[in-house]
């Protein structure tokens, strides 16, 4: 017979029973239970005083707080110059300033300008002008020093980059029994490490009773009071957990049993409910502004009832970004490379997720394979992160007068293992044969038909409407031998990102209603 074995699951699905909330207002209550355990890996004290910057509507927007490591080469040194116009920074090594001009820069009335706002005051000046770079200027914006600045450095990130050292506070929210090793909270927490402040909290989660729900309130209270001294320029909220199958209910734990030790039946709560009994003690107010990931199977995306209270959580407990994921049987540890592309363009780099998420998409092909990833993006939510280079040098910070949530739906597509986002069966549904595809129709012809090379049994797929194609690769680009240039060589075949955008309104509902809808 064929060899068999046994081995754990670790898609995030399964069925489960609906919990219900214990009579009364249990907004007042909030959760824990279980055996354990809120952990710090960074006990040390976050920098505090974040909260002093404020939008520049009254003046020109000026840095206050600075970045801890050169812009050039992501070091520290004994000597450190500070960008007058933006939180950059860069290094002695890096910026060579001549023994008889220490002097000179030191004084009250000088001011730093770092070569990538050099670079902006250029283009305000001109469309040709490219001028010497001095680095320190006067009051009046004429050079200190007697010859320019050199600068022994290279360009390795766009000049709109720095490097950030805004503290970042991970909250990694893992229900008991879930096995997290290697999640992507732990992989941003390590990639983190080089540059920024990373305070990781994992907190194991069974609000299955009430009686645990209760002990996870008092828990969160705990943790709230401990954190809300310390400012914060991000905080990564993870939520590890399954959904249920039929309603897309997110469990919350488990019953209780007599036999200790031993997990009775799941529970699963709407999504609502299931917000409401984690993000208990004030952890609800604390995380306002917050990135959110939810690492959860598709049925929370599937089911429309529980996508819609998803989206109304969003809007309620004014989560800035939300990922979620829409596979069946999610692997959350496939978002590996799509977490790292984050810290490194987000978290470290410092750009808005919206306008970096084609760099994050490319590295993400496989993830892309297992399921389409949506970006929830509340533009009216609260804002915690000091303004970005760009706002620096427009002199003020942005603010979006039109409220609304962007839905934006990235799926992979592949013109033969993915048409048009569509995963192909591995089996002919007539023939069963394995693998038995045949392209019919012309590459990215808006109907991709496939016929079995053994029955002739056919599947049409159709691209979606109103999607938009990004990040397109038609066959392998290569270099020309005769002129040099890029070429398109052999006939592979194309395949790239599908992105589906939907414009919502942004008003918060209340919780007690969408409760009440259930």
């Amino acid at each position: 017979m064929a060899r068999t074995k046994q081995t754990s699951g670790k898609s995030t699905g399964g069925p489960a029973k609906r919990g219900e909330l214990p009579p009364g207002s249990f907004n007042c209550v909030t959760g824990h239970g279980g055996q354990k355990i809120i952990k710090s890996v960074n006990a040390k004290a976050l920098p505090t005083g974040l909260d002093t910057i404020q939008s520049a509507t009254e003046g020109t927007l000026k840095p206050q707080v600075w970045n801890l490591w050169c812009l050039l080469c992501r070091d520290g040194a004994p000597i450190m110059y500070e960008c007058s116009y933006c939180p950059r920074s860069l290094c002695e090594r890096c910026l060579v300033i001549p023994e008889e001009s220490q002097k000179d820069i030191k004084s009250d009335d000088v001011f730093f300008r770092c070569p990538g706002c050099h670079e902006v005051h250029d283009k305000r000046a001109g469309k040709d002008v490219n001028t010497p770079y001095f680095g320190f200027e006067d009051v009046k914006g004429k050079p200190v020093l007697v010859r320019p600045a050199v600068i022994h450095g290279r360009i390795e990130l766009s000049s709109r980059s720095e490097i950030c050292t805004i503290p970042v506070l991970i909250l990694n929210f893992v229900l008991d029994s879930v096995d997290c090793l290697g999640s992507p909270a732990c992989i941003m927490r390590d990639a983190l490490h080089s540059y920024v402040p990373a305070d990781y909290r994992e907190i194991i989660f069974d609000v299955g009773t009430a009686h645990k729900a209760k002990q996870h309130a008092m828990s969160m209270a705990k943790l709230v009071t401990e954190l809300e001294p310390h400012r914060v320029g991000r905080i990564e909220v993870f939520i590890h957990s399954h959904s249920e199958t039929v309603r897309g209910d997110i469990w919350g734990g488990f019953k209780s049993t007599r036999t200790k030790g031993e997990r009775g039946d799941p529970v699963a709560y709407t999504i609502s409910d299931f917000f409401m009994l984690v993000l208990a003690g004030g952890m609800a107010d604390y995380i306002k502004g917050a990135t959110l990931w939810m690492l959860v199977c598709g049925y929370l995306v599937r089911e429309t009832d529980a996508f819609n209270d998803f989206k109304d959580c969003i809007k309620h407990y004014q989560i800035q970004h939300a990922f979620v994921f829409n596979a069946e049987r999610f692997h959350a540890s496939l978002v590996g490379s799509f977490t790292m592309a984050y810290v490194e363009r987000v978290l470290t780099q410092g750009f808005e997720v919206q306008d970096t998420m084609e760099e994050l998409l490319t590295v993400s092909r496989a993830l892309g394979m297992h399921t389409s990833i949506i970006h929830v993006h509340l533009t009216n939510a609260v804002r915690r992160r000091v303004p970005y280079v760009v706002e620096f040098n427009k002199g003020a910070m942005h603010v979006d007068d039109k409220a609304s949530m962007i839905l934006s739906t990235y799926t992979f597509f592949h013109q033969n293992q993915r048409p048009w986002g569509n995963l192909l069966p591995y089996q002919c549904s007539r023939c069963y044969c394995a693998r038995p595809w045949n392209s019919v129709t012309r590459s990215l012809t808006d109907e991709a038909q496939f016929a079995c090379k053994n029955c002739g049994c056919s599947i049409t797929y159709t691209r979606p409407k109103l999607s938009k194609i990004i990040l397109f690769t038609n066959g392998y680009q290569g270099t020309s031998s005769v002129s040099g240039k890029l070429s398109k060589k052999g006939g592979g075949a194309g395949s790239g990102w599908l992105v589906l955008v939907a414009i919502e309104p942004a008003h918060q509902p209340s919780l007690d209603h969408v409760a009440a809808d259930h």
